[in-house]
């Protein structure tokens, strides 16, 4: 019986030695922190360069992982050309644009002055106009998926305020409303972040 005990606790502890390692293993004891960020950004859409406003932020998990969401929205509107029904003359519309989704962040040597980041960007968007009909309001427009990868500079302002300035490139997938299709969203962007938080 004492044999048997004796071999039990050799092979648990033979097996321990060769655990496998994850993520969190090397990570350490979790921190968590978070923060919010107001953005403006600047991108080209159908042939011109654009400038949108918004935010991103999520939860900081021991100062190197941000995991969370963001969003934009054009400035001021864009044109393009529609034809809403056989037989009828094309119409110019003027168009806005916004998306947003998933947000995530790895950010490299956190605590020194002037450090880097690399993000990702993933989720939806739409393009679409609003339209008087008689008396009422008809919106019409279409949407697509997005991808933006970008990589940033970031400096250490005070212990709650950092200023990150990035730049990045948009991938966009299934447009095409009043002649503007992915190919006129598609490009790089350049922005610059205020964060506010515990980083």
């Amino acid at each position: 019986m004492k044999r048997t005990i004796t071999i039990v606790l050799i092979a648990l502890s033979a097996g321990s030695a060769f655990a496998e390692e994850t993520l969190l293993d090397t990570m350490g004891p979790l921190r968590f922190g978070g923060y919010g960020a107001f953005e403006v950004k600047t991108a080209p859409v159908a042939d011109d360069w654009r400038v949108l406003i918004g935010g991103k932020g999520g939860c900081i998990i021991n100062h190197v992982l941000v995991l969370g969401g963001g969003g934009y929205g054009q400035v001021s509107e864009f044109t393009g050309t529609a034809q809403p029904a056989p037989y009828e003359p094309p119409i110019t519309r003027e168009l806005n644009l916004g998306y947003g989704g998933f947000y995530a962040e790895y950010v490299l040597f956190s605590s020194a002055l002037v450090h880097g980041s690399v993000s990702a960007l993933v989720g939806g968007g739409g393009v679409y106009d609003a339209y008087y009909e008689t008396a009422d309001i008809a919106v019409d427009g279409d949407e697509f998926f997005i991808a933006e990868p970008s990589a940033g500079v970031e400096l250490n302002v005070t212990r709650f305020f950092r200023v990150n300035l990035s730049g990045g490139y948009r991938f966009t997938s299934g447009l095409d409303y009043a002649g503007v299709t992915d190919d006129d969203l598609r490009g790089p962007s350049a922005g610059i972040a205020f964060k506010f938080g515990k980083f």
